[in-house]
């Protein structure tokens, strides 16, 4: 039995966000079916740029790579605010993918280090560098549930 500590976990369920959307088809990326506020692109975006500034709060060392990239993805952003053409999918699904590598590689034995910032969510004060991994793995979950909703969706 292999034991999946929060970054083998991460590795696992972003293998299982990209498998997600290699089976999206291009014309249904920027697609916002009626009661969906965002679209496929904003989602995976979103995923990668989240993951970016929490890693960071995580460890300050953590360098954010793509971060002119939160004017599209960032919380509260949205497709039909942007002024610019955003990011092409396969930037995005590149960044992911090495997105994947690059977090477990950095945090590797210091899941128990203190968090440079803590990440605050009502009462809930997530201090560590695990906690803040535990975060963006429910993050993951979230987000790839959506892209898999939209993709069913817009068929």
């Amino acid at each position: 039995m292999i034991h999946l500590d929060s970054l083998k976990q991460f590795r696992l369920f972003r293998r299982l966000t990209l498998n997600a959307l290699s089976e999206v088809n291009e014309e249904n990326l920027d697609v916002q079916p009626k009661g969906h506020p965002n679209t496929v692109r904003w989602n995976a975006g979103h995923l990668y740029i989240a993951a970016e500034f929490l890693m960071n709060k995580a460890d300050r060392d953590y360098v954010v790579k793509r971060p002119e990239w939160a004017t599209f993805f960032a919380p509260g952003t949205r497709p039909s605010d942007w002024e610019t053409d955003p990011p092409a999918i396969q930037d995005i699904i590149l960044a992911l993918e090495e997105q994947r590598d690059r977090i477990p590689e950095h945090f590797s034995g210091k899941l128990s280090n203190p968090a440079s910032e803590a990440f605050v969510i009502g009462s809930y004060n997530m201090n560590t560098v695990d906690s803040l991994v535990n975060f963006i793995l429910y993050h993951e979950g979230i987000h790839c549930g959506i892209i898999k909703a939209l993709n069913n969706t817009s068929k």
